[in-house]
């Protein structure tokens, strides 16, 4: 069984962990504000665990080193995210996608090493504006 972990259960985080876990995944869920983790832990193939992901020790003690990949969905703190990010990198998770909020944001992520950089926001504005402009195309 193919196994993911999505650090940041806001929307995009958890609907990331879903997606995944419908598709036949199995997927660890990392949040460090109980009640987002409390949402999904009656979601099938999702495997919902508060901590914090900034701690390299308490991530590392979670059963990640055995995910083929991690997805960084953090945007309340650029900090935090780019800590996460790092702290999956220290323990040589082999794919991190993670979101960013602003270019500079990404630009950090990338340099950190992240295997792809997301910017959801700018990507469903570009979408919807061509829906708009272009509803025919």
């Amino acid at each position: 069984m193919r196994r993911f972990a999505v650090i940041g259960l806001g929307q995009f985080g958890s609907q990331v962990a879903r997606s995944l876990a419908l598709l036949g995944a199995e997927v660890l869920a990392i949040d460090s504000q109980s009640h987002r983790c409390d949402q999904l832990k009656n979601c099938d193939g999702v495997y919902p665990m508060c901590l914090d992901a900034t701690d390299q020790t308490a991530l590392g003690a979670c059963g990640i080193e055995s995910v083929e990949a991690a997805i960084v969905a953090i945007r309340q703190s650029m900090d935090a995210s780019v800590r996460a990010a790092t702290n999956l990198r220290r323990l040589a998770i082999p794919q991190i996608i993670a979101r960013a909020v602003d270019q500079v944001h990404g630009d950090i992520l990338e340099r950190i090493g992240c295997s792809s950089v997301v910017f959801p926001d700018q990507t469903m504005g570009e979408k919807i504006a061509g829906l708009v402009f272009a509803p025919d195309l």
